[in-house]
């Protein structure tokens, strides 16, 4: 039975649509076939053959996305030497963009769940809330045999991970995304210092679909996303003037030579 951290002591007159981090299935091979229920400690509780969730307790209060980028000019390749000296001799260029990022933070509080003395559940604090999200961040490291390291010495290079894939839902949006930072703040402890409330700070790199090869749900996401904010994009622009017409105002505008002159 999932845990329930819902407050109950103010009854809303309405339910709120909770956000989620939709833990994604392994793409690794064999990741397919049935496996056996997960027994309580097992590390591949976050590994199943079906999608699992961890939902909000309480929405953030803000989101931040970002996207940077840095134009670089191309240069002409058919110059002569004396253009060659010239910086100014650029034709063109591209636009190389980093990926996409949310920003956001989440709070758990099992004070509630605890003073209503259900089980064993409230003991816990906010530990199983804390052990997703690390394990998500921490990722898994490669196989024996795929590049890793079995024990790997003092002053070797840090060893690559296999980030775990998650979609953040947000209503009707689905972002694929890998978290590349967390920081987490325990604020309020039971008497054996386990925590009952919690503020994690993350920061997510949304994936696009040539980033995640091979896996058939990052990839769907994603086109559903490009779909969802094209289809967006269209109900607020309002058709403008041809080509033409905005040409021939232009040329209105651009002072004529007698003005230049005089």
């Amino acid at each position: 039975m999932a845990r329930d951290l819902q407050p109950k002591i103010i009854a809303l007159p309405y339910a709120l649509q909770k956000g989620a981090l939709v833990l994604l299935p392994s793409t690794a091979p064999g990741a397919q076939k049935p496996k056996p229920a997960p027994q309580q400690g097992d590390d591949k509780a976050l590994a199943p053959a079906t999608a699992q969730h961890l939902r909000f307790q309480y929405n953030p209060e803000s989101i931040t996305r970002n996207r940077t980028g840095a134009w670089e000019p191309r240069k002409n390749q058919k110059v002569t030497a004396k253009d060659k000296q010239q910086q100014s001799n650029l034709r063109g260029g591209g636009l190389f963009s980093k990926a996409e990022t949310i920003a956001m933070k989440l709070i758990f509080d099992a004070t509630e769940l605890l003073l209503r003395g259900e089980g064993d559940e409230g003991k816990l604090g906010v530990l199983p809330e804390l052990g997703v999200l690390e394990r998500i961040a921490i990722a898994e490291p490669p196989k024996d045999g795929a590049g890793g390291k079995k024990n790997p010495k003092a002053g070797d290079k840090l060893t690559a991970l296999n980030p775990r894939e998650v979609l953040l839902v947000l209503g009707s949006r689905a972002f694929p995304v890998i978290i590349t930072s967390m920081n987490i703040t325990e604020k309020r402890f039971a008497p054996d210092l386990t925590p009952l409330r919690a503020e994690v700070d993350l920061q997510m790199q949304i994936l696009e679909a040539t980033e995640a090869v091979g896996n058939q749900a990052i990839t769907a996401a994603y086109d559903l996303l490009l779909a969802s904010r094209a289809a967006n994009a269209r109900k607020a622009l309002e058709p403008s003037v041809t080509m033409d017409v905005l040409a021939e105002l232009l040329q209105q505008q651009m002072p004529s030579d007698k003005d230049i002159g005089g």
